[in-house]
Protein backbone atom coordinates (compact mmCIF):
# COMPACT_ATOMS: atom_id res chain seq x y z
CA UNK A 1 0.00 0.00 0.00
CA UNK A 2 1.61 3.42 -0.80
CA UNK A 3 1.37 6.45 1.44
CA UNK A 4 -1.45 8.37 -0.29
CA UNK A 5 -3.71 5.19 -0.65
CA UNK A 6 -3.11 4.49 3.24
CA UNK A 7 -4.59 8.25 4.04
CA UNK A 8 -7.44 8.16 1.71
CA UNK A 9 -8.16 4.50 3.36
CA UNK A 10 -8.41 6.29 7.19
CA UNK A 11 -9.62 10.04 5.99
CA UNK A 12 -11.87 9.10 2.92
CA UNK A 13 -13.36 12.55 2.93
CA UNK A 14 -10.38 14.71 2.23
CA UNK A 15 -9.84 16.68 -1.01
CA UNK A 16 -7.18 15.28 -3.08
CA UNK A 17 -5.13 18.09 -2.55
CA UNK A 18 -5.28 17.30 0.98
CA UNK A 19 -3.97 13.53 0.71
CA UNK A 20 -1.61 14.19 -1.59
CA UNK A 21 0.09 17.63 0.81
CA UNK A 22 -0.39 15.45 3.96
CA UNK A 23 1.97 12.75 2.00
CA UNK A 24 4.38 15.33 1.12
CA UNK A 25 4.71 16.45 4.70
CA UNK A 26 5.03 13.10 6.06
CA UNK A 27 7.53 12.33 3.70
CA UNK A 28 9.36 15.39 4.25
CA UNK A 29 9.26 15.43 8.04
CA UNK A 30 10.33 11.72 7.87
CA UNK A 31 13.47 12.44 5.62
CA UNK A 32 14.56 16.00 7.84
CA UNK A 33 14.02 13.71 11.05
CA UNK A 34 15.55 10.41 10.05
CA UNK A 35 17.02 11.21 6.79
CA UNK A 36 14.90 8.21 4.98
CA UNK A 37 13.31 8.67 2.05
CA UNK A 38 10.33 6.75 1.90
CA UNK A 39 8.85 7.98 -0.83
CA UNK A 40 5.28 7.27 -1.52
CA UNK A 41 5.68 3.61 0.65
CA UNK A 42 3.65 3.24 3.66
CA UNK A 43 5.21 0.76 6.68
CA UNK A 44 3.44 1.23 10.30
CA UNK A 45 7.23 1.20 11.27
CA UNK A 46 7.02 4.67 10.20
CA UNK A 47 4.95 5.68 13.22
CA UNK A 48 7.59 4.86 15.71
CA UNK A 49 9.84 7.41 14.11
CA UNK A 50 7.61 9.79 16.50
CA UNK A 51 7.05 7.58 19.36
CA UNK A 52 9.63 9.81 21.54
CA UNK A 53 7.23 12.81 21.30
CA UNK A 54 9.94 15.19 23.15
CA UNK A 55 12.87 13.93 21.19
CA UNK A 56 10.95 15.02 17.92
CA UNK A 57 9.98 18.34 19.04
CA UNK A 58 13.50 19.54 20.36
CA UNK A 59 14.51 18.44 16.90
CA UNK A 60 11.47 20.66 15.01
CA UNK A 61 12.18 23.49 17.41
CA UNK A 62 15.90 23.74 16.56
CA UNK A 63 15.15 23.25 12.50
CA UNK A 64 15.61 26.31 10.30
CA UNK A 65 11.97 26.78 9.21
CA UNK A 66 9.20 28.83 8.54
CA UNK A 67 6.63 29.03 12.32
CA UNK A 68 3.80 27.64 9.34
CA UNK A 69 6.10 24.87 8.36
CA UNK A 70 6.81 23.57 11.04
CA UNK A 71 2.91 23.66 12.27
CA UNK A 72 2.49 21.98 8.72
CA UNK A 73 4.83 19.33 9.84
CA UNK A 74 3.43 18.74 13.35
CA UNK A 75 0.15 18.20 11.87
CA UNK A 76 1.16 15.64 9.62
CA UNK A 77 2.79 13.53 12.47
CA UNK A 78 -0.60 13.40 13.90
CA UNK A 79 -2.45 12.64 10.60
CA UNK A 80 0.64 9.97 10.42
CA UNK A 81 0.20 8.90 14.17
CA UNK A 82 -3.36 8.94 13.91
CA UNK A 83 -3.51 5.75 11.89
CA UNK A 84 -3.20 3.81 15.05
CA UNK A 85 -4.67 5.67 17.59
CA UNK A 86 -4.37 2.64 20.39
CA UNK A 87 -1.09 2.38 20.45
CA UNK A 88 0.00 6.07 20.00
CA UNK A 89 -3.21 7.27 22.28
CA UNK A 90 -0.32 8.86 24.87
CA UNK A 91 1.46 10.60 22.26
CA UNK A 92 -1.33 12.10 20.39
CA UNK A 93 -2.44 13.76 22.98
CA UNK A 94 0.55 15.12 23.35
CA UNK A 95 1.19 16.11 19.61
CA UNK A 96 -2.71 17.41 20.22
CA UNK A 97 -1.92 19.82 22.81
CA UNK A 98 1.62 21.48 20.82
CA UNK A 99 -0.19 21.64 17.82
CA UNK A 100 -2.99 23.85 19.51
CA UNK A 101 -0.53 26.25 21.62
CA UNK A 102 1.50 26.33 18.09
CA UNK A 103 -2.01 27.15 16.44
CA UNK A 104 -3.02 29.27 18.18
CA UNK A 105 0.01 31.35 18.26
CA UNK A 106 -0.41 31.29 14.56
CA UNK A 107 -4.05 32.38 14.85
CA UNK A 108 -3.10 35.61 16.52
CA UNK A 109 -0.09 36.43 13.74
CA UNK A 110 -0.45 40.53 13.21
CA UNK A 111 -0.60 41.58 9.73
CA UNK A 112 2.42 41.89 7.28
CA UNK A 113 4.00 45.49 6.52
CA UNK A 114 2.91 44.52 2.67
CA UNK A 115 -1.16 43.40 4.07
CA UNK A 116 -1.32 46.45 5.95
CA UNK A 117 -0.81 48.64 3.29
CA UNK A 118 -2.98 46.94 0.92
CA UNK A 119 -5.69 46.13 3.40
CA UNK A 120 -9.29 47.48 2.85
CA UNK A 121 -12.37 46.31 3.65
CA UNK A 122 -15.04 44.03 1.88
CA UNK A 123 -17.65 47.21 1.43
CA UNK A 124 -14.90 49.07 -0.09
CA UNK A 125 -14.24 46.36 -2.92
CA UNK A 126 -17.63 45.94 -3.16
CA UNK A 127 -18.27 49.62 -4.46
CA UNK A 128 -15.63 48.70 -7.12
CA UNK A 129 -17.59 46.17 -8.32
CA UNK A 130 -21.02 48.41 -8.55
CA UNK A 131 -18.70 51.29 -10.03
CA UNK A 132 -17.25 48.95 -12.86
CA UNK A 133 -20.98 47.16 -13.30
CA UNK A 134 -22.58 50.83 -14.15
CA UNK A 135 -19.45 51.89 -17.06
CA UNK A 136 -19.53 47.49 -18.07
CA UNK A 137 -19.62 47.95 -22.32
CA UNK A 138 -21.80 44.69 -22.09
CA UNK A 139 -20.41 43.26 -25.64
CA UNK A 140 -16.76 43.30 -24.91
CA UNK A 141 -15.79 40.31 -23.95
CA UNK A 142 -12.70 41.24 -22.26
CA UNK A 143 -14.40 43.43 -20.35
CA UNK A 144 -17.45 41.20 -19.26
CA UNK A 145 -15.16 38.45 -18.32
CA UNK A 146 -12.79 41.02 -15.80
CA UNK A 147 -16.47 42.11 -14.71
CA UNK A 148 -17.34 38.66 -14.16
CA UNK A 149 -14.39 37.70 -12.55
CA UNK A 150 -14.26 40.24 -9.83
CA UNK A 151 -18.17 39.74 -9.11
CA UNK A 152 -17.20 35.98 -8.52
CA UNK A 153 -14.34 36.73 -5.60
CA UNK A 154 -16.51 39.68 -4.02
CA UNK A 155 -20.26 38.46 -3.99
CA UNK A 156 -19.81 34.96 -2.78
CA UNK A 157 -17.36 33.26 -0.50
CA UNK A 158 -14.19 33.99 -2.23
CA UNK A 159 -11.98 31.26 -3.15
CA UNK A 160 -8.93 30.96 -5.22
CA UNK A 161 -8.10 31.23 -8.63
CA UNK A 162 -10.24 28.67 -9.41
CA UNK A 163 -13.16 29.88 -11.26
CA UNK A 164 -10.43 30.27 -14.42
CA UNK A 165 -10.84 26.04 -14.48
CA UNK A 166 -14.68 26.26 -14.22
CA UNK A 167 -17.00 24.85 -17.75
CA UNK A 168 -20.55 25.44 -18.11
CA UNK A 169 -22.56 22.11 -17.96
CA UNK A 170 -26.29 21.56 -18.41
CA UNK A 171 -28.07 19.33 -15.92
CA UNK A 172 -28.87 16.86 -18.27
CA UNK A 173 -25.44 16.14 -19.19
CA UNK A 174 -24.68 16.80 -15.81
CA UNK A 175 -26.71 14.10 -14.16
CA UNK A 176 -25.78 11.51 -16.46
CA UNK A 177 -21.92 11.95 -15.88
CA UNK A 178 -19.84 8.94 -14.15
CA UNK A 179 -18.36 9.87 -11.13
CA UNK A 180 -15.09 9.29 -12.55
CA UNK A 181 -15.63 12.25 -14.70
CA UNK A 182 -16.42 14.45 -12.20
CA UNK A 183 -12.45 15.51 -11.60
CA UNK A 184 -13.54 19.23 -13.03
CA UNK A 185 -15.32 22.15 -11.83
CA UNK A 186 -18.22 22.70 -13.11
CA UNK A 187 -20.63 25.72 -13.60
CA UNK A 188 -24.32 23.46 -13.53
CA UNK A 189 -27.00 25.25 -15.48
CA UNK A 190 -30.65 24.47 -14.29
CA UNK A 191 -33.57 25.78 -12.53
CA UNK A 192 -31.64 26.63 -9.53
CA UNK A 193 -27.47 26.93 -10.85
CA UNK A 194 -24.79 25.75 -8.96
CA UNK A 195 -21.35 25.29 -8.69
CA UNK A 196 -19.90 21.80 -8.26
CA UNK A 197 -16.28 21.65 -7.49
CA UNK A 198 -14.94 18.13 -8.03
CA UNK A 199 -12.09 17.78 -6.20
CA UNK A 200 -13.32 16.68 -2.96
CA UNK A 201 -14.93 13.45 -1.91
CA UNK A 202 -17.69 14.13 0.37
CA UNK A 203 -20.59 13.80 -1.27
CA UNK A 204 -22.16 11.49 -3.15
CA UNK A 205 -21.45 12.93 -6.47
CA UNK A 206 -17.72 13.17 -5.45
CA UNK A 207 -17.49 16.70 -4.94
CA UNK A 208 -19.03 19.99 -3.27
CA UNK A 209 -22.10 22.09 -4.45
CA UNK A 210 -21.86 25.67 -4.01
CA UNK A 211 -25.64 27.20 -4.93
CA UNK A 212 -25.68 31.00 -6.40
CA UNK A 213 -27.12 33.56 -5.28
CA UNK A 214 -29.71 35.48 -7.98
CA UNK A 215 -27.07 38.77 -8.09
CA UNK A 216 -24.31 36.53 -9.20
CA UNK A 217 -26.99 33.81 -10.85
CA UNK A 218 -27.92 36.89 -13.40
CA UNK A 219 -24.54 38.07 -13.97
CA UNK A 220 -23.62 34.72 -15.01
CA UNK A 221 -26.32 33.60 -16.98
CA UNK A 222 -26.64 37.08 -19.05
CA UNK A 223 -22.74 36.48 -19.70
CA UNK A 224 -23.13 32.85 -21.24
CA UNK A 225 -26.11 33.92 -23.08
CA UNK A 226 -24.61 36.71 -24.49
CA UNK A 227 -21.32 35.68 -25.60
CA UNK A 228 -22.88 32.36 -26.56
CA UNK A 229 -20.84 29.61 -24.27
CA UNK A 230 -21.45 26.43 -25.03
CA UNK A 231 -21.96 23.40 -22.84
CA UNK A 232 -18.39 22.06 -21.56
CA UNK A 233 -16.88 25.39 -22.59
CA UNK A 234 -15.29 26.95 -20.16
CA UNK A 235 -17.06 29.70 -18.65
CA UNK A 236 -13.64 32.22 -18.69
CA UNK A 237 -11.67 31.21 -21.84
CA UNK A 238 -8.06 33.22 -22.41
CA UNK A 239 -9.83 35.06 -25.33
CA UNK A 240 -13.58 34.98 -26.74
CA UNK A 241 -14.87 31.49 -28.03
CA UNK A 242 -11.08 30.11 -27.94
CA UNK A 243 -11.83 27.23 -24.94
CA UNK A 244 -8.42 27.72 -23.78
CA UNK A 245 -7.89 28.28 -20.16
CA UNK A 246 -6.30 31.60 -18.69
CA UNK A 247 -3.05 31.19 -16.55
CA UNK A 248 -2.98 32.04 -13.10
CA UNK A 249 -0.62 34.89 -13.63
CA UNK A 250 -3.27 36.12 -15.79
CA UNK A 251 -5.99 35.43 -13.97
CA UNK A 252 -4.27 37.65 -10.75
CA UNK A 253 -3.36 40.17 -13.19
CA UNK A 254 -6.78 40.93 -13.30
CA UNK A 255 -8.07 40.78 -10.14
CA UNK A 256 -4.95 43.09 -9.12
CA UNK A 257 -5.81 45.67 -12.00
CA UNK A 258 -9.33 46.38 -10.55
CA UNK A 259 -8.86 45.32 -6.98
CA UNK A 260 -5.22 45.96 -6.51
CA UNK A 261 -5.31 42.61 -4.43
CA UNK A 262 -4.95 38.82 -5.12
CA UNK A 263 -7.29 36.21 -4.37
CA UNK A 264 -5.30 35.14 -1.37
CA UNK A 265 -5.28 39.12 0.22
CA UNK A 266 -9.75 38.86 -0.56
CA UNK A 267 -9.57 35.57 1.43
CA UNK A 268 -7.94 36.86 4.33
CA UNK A 269 -10.08 40.37 4.17
CA UNK A 270 -13.65 38.27 4.12
CA UNK A 271 -12.62 35.20 6.59
CA UNK A 272 -11.10 37.76 9.22
CA UNK A 273 -14.34 40.02 8.71
CA UNK A 274 -16.40 37.51 9.64
CA UNK A 275 -14.07 35.73 12.28
CA UNK A 276 -14.79 38.98 13.98
CA UNK A 277 -18.50 38.39 13.63
CA UNK A 278 -18.67 34.81 14.68
CA UNK A 279 -16.12 32.24 15.50
CA UNK A 280 -18.30 29.27 13.45
CA UNK A 281 -16.69 27.79 10.15
CA UNK A 282 -17.20 29.60 7.31
CA UNK A 283 -18.91 27.31 4.27
CA UNK A 284 -18.10 27.09 0.62
CA UNK A 285 -14.30 28.74 1.01
CA UNK A 286 -12.56 25.21 0.20
CA UNK A 287 -10.40 24.87 2.75
CA UNK A 288 -10.62 23.40 6.13
CA UNK A 289 -11.52 25.83 9.72
CA UNK A 290 -7.84 24.92 10.56
CA UNK A 291 -6.24 26.67 7.70
CA UNK A 292 -8.88 29.46 7.58
CA UNK A 293 -7.36 30.26 10.78
CA UNK A 294 -3.95 29.33 10.01
CA UNK A 295 -3.22 30.84 6.76
CA UNK A 296 -6.40 33.69 6.39
CA UNK A 297 -7.38 35.03 9.98
CA UNK A 298 -5.08 38.20 10.19
CA UNK A 299 -6.68 39.63 13.45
Amino acid sequence: MTLIEKIEEQRPTLKDISIKSYATSIRNIILKYTGVDIKNTYNDSYLNYFKNVQKFITFLENINLAKSTKSTYLYAVIVLLSFDAINFKNQLKEYKAIYKIKSDGLNNKPKTKHENKNWTTMKELLLIQKQMEKNLNKNSYKDYKNFVIISLHLLQQPRRNIARTIRVLNEDVFDKMEIQDLEANFLVLCKKPFFFYGDQKNSQRNGEVVMIDNQLKNILLHFIKTFKIKNNELLLSSKQGNDIMLSSGAYTKILLKYLNISSSMIRKIYITENKKISNAPIKNMGNSTATQYICYYKP
